[in-house]
């Protein structure tokens, strides 16, 4: 065989091992994350619950095509699909995927009656505005069992989002935890929407506590929401919750502002004299008694009657928690996002003394882990708290004392119970529930807001409603000692990607490009290149013959 034909050999020998690595690529292969934030690397507890999954799931991203049009949504796209692959490729093909456009296949009223709500787009149509709905969320069926999530705009949260939706479906438990309802509420749905959905889609039971001591067994954490109504006959099973050893989150209202008489100037309700906050003092956990105002307020409509019409007649004023002023060591302040809380109150934090008894080396400690900003103040007692006399409220503030103020704060180590050395206090006519009590314990786990609002509808106003749900979401998970979901939390999720063309069109085009660089321009040139070699190799050898 001639050199020639050798070299050509070579050549149609190197192509076929190419063509034969990238059909194996196909079925077996693997990858480098270099992105920074290592969007395409799911975490070690994600890759056990998706590797852990008994049977198949099926996996629904309805998204409209005309979310292509939206250009801060379009650009997520592709990184969306490659995770949901990720998602398949890590349960070993036992997450089915199917992408569905929900109104060209006529699915609309579905998407309404599985919780994945429609948003809407403006758009220019010779010259004049139209709104068009889009849907952009996901289904998860595993046997007779579903899960949605309503919203999928991004990868930032959907590793977590995912691993919680597969996880409530492939449990055989539920995770319990207990609530008391300690103010006005009568329904959930209506009063507190933000928990009502958490229920919904978290795959959590509850129920309000019955004055009983068996939901020591049946339940992993207990949420108190509210505290005006509570007695200390309520207070004691709280308390005996707590020495129990188990996590509590208790949302108290400091202030509260009665919104129904539009015609008088907005004085705050004080809740001082309750026993609640008697309660939490033995906590160490003090009630400033003055209004929190701050900079970072913000204005919100009250949705009002009106005669035959609802409307927003005034602004009421909110305070805007921001991510820095939060204690993101603390598993429920992970990766924080703000929150809004209507006519904030605050706390100070005061260690209790104890005797300690011998061998226990734990010890009382107070946190803060949320703050107002530094630029904050106290208001006066008595004064009112209306937007409708800012510039009063305002000028009031010119000579008062700025710093930042704890709204939320924790109670963790050793503490005595609230009642040791007192009479067991029970309901008027009936005897205590309790025999004795719990008198301490050196692992106590204890957490207190200065709010209940941001887990209501005025959070809709608010420009919070995600940071809510997703506080609502570090409640529970901490509640329910959910470390699979707290791991994944622990990974940060940030938007990695390149967003610096803004335009659509020439997002596509650069993507059309890049796609024809690799499938064709490149491979053609390692072809003439190939071939370039071997024009020269050829021509130095007739050279060395005819010498």
């Amino acid at each position: 065989m001639n050199s020639k034909k050798k070299e050509i050999l070579k050549i149609l020998l190197t192509l076929f091992v190419v063509a034969l690595v990238v059909a194996n690529s196909l079925v077996y292969y693997f990858r480098i994350d270099a992105t920074e934030g290592k969007i395409y690397t799911f975490s070690e507890a994600s890759k056990q619950v998706l590797g852990g999954i008994p049977d198949n799931i099926n996996l629904t991203y309805y998204r409209s095509d005309s979310v292509r049009k939206i250009p801060y949504l379009a650009r997520n796209l592709n990184l969306i699909e490659d995770q949901l692959n990720e998602v398949r490729r890590l349960s070993k093909n036992k997450i089915d995927i199917k992408i569905v456009d929900p109104i060209k296949e006529n699915l609309v009223q579905k998407m309404q009656s599985i919780g994945i709500p429609s948003q809407q787009i403006n758009q220019n149509s010779t010259g004049s505005a139209q709104q068009n709905i889009f849907f952009t969320g996901i289904e998860l069926e595993y046997g007779k069992k579903t899960s949605v999530i309503p919203f999928v705009f991004n990868t930032n949260n959907l590793e977590y989002e995912l691993i919680k939706a597969i996880s409530s479906l492939i449990s055989q438990d539920n995770k319990q935890v207990g609530i008391i309802f300690g103010d006005d509420s009568s329904d959930i749905a209506t009063d507190y929407p933000v928990l009502a959905a958490l229920f919904q889609n978290g795959g959590y039971d509850w129920g309000i506590i019955e004055a009983d001591t068996k939901f020591f067994d049946d339940y992993t954490g207990l949420l108190v929401v509210g505290g005006k109504h509570l007695d200390d006959a309520d207070l004691v099973v709280v308390d005996q919750f707590v020495m129990s050893g188990k996590p509590v989150v208790m949302l108290v209202d400091i202030l509260d502002v009665d919104l129904s008489n539009e015609q008088e100037p907005l004085h705050p309700e004080y809740q001082f004299d309750k026993p609640v906050f008697a309660f939490l003092e033995k906590y160490g956990v003090k009630t400033i008694k003055h209004p929190v105002l701050d900079v970072s307020s913000k204005k919100i409509p009250q949705l009002v009657q009106m005669g035959n019409s609802v409307g927003y007649p005034n602004d009421y004023l909110s305070i805007r928690l921001l991510p820095e002023n939060a204690n993101h060591l603390h598993p429920m302040f992970m990766n924080f996002s703000g929150l809004g809380m209507q006519w904030a109150g605050a706390f100070e934090l005061e260690v209790p003394e104890f005797e300690i008894p011998e061998g226990i080396d734990s010890r009382p400690t107070l946190t803060s882990l949320l703050t107002t900003t530094n630029k904050s103040w106290l208001g006066v007692h008595n004064e009112v708290i209306d937007p409708r006399f800012w510039q009063q409220i305002e000028q009031s503030a010119m000579g008062a004392q700025r710093g930042a103020y704890s709204t939320v704060v924790t109670a963790q180590g050793y503490f005595e119970s609230a009642y040791k050395g007192n009479d067991i206090p029970s309901k008027p006519g009936t005897d205590p529930i309790f025999d004795s009590l719990i008198e301490y314990n050196d692992d106590i786990n204890l957490v207190v807001f200065s709010n209940t609002r941001f887990l209501t509808g005025l959070v809709q106003y608010m420009n919070t409603v995600r940071p809510s749900i997703t506080m609502a979401q570090n409640i529970f998970e901490w509640l329910a000692n959910d470390e699979v979901l707290m791991q994944v939390r622990l990974k940060e999720n940030r938007n990695m990607e390149l967003s610096k063309i803004q335009d659509n069109a020439k997002s596509e085009l650069l993507k059309k490009a890049t796609l024809w660089m690799n499938v064709l321009v490149f491979p053609l040139l390692v072809l003439i290149t190939m071939i370039v070699v071997l024009v020269i190799r050829s021509r130095k050898k007739l050279r060395r013959f005819e010498k």
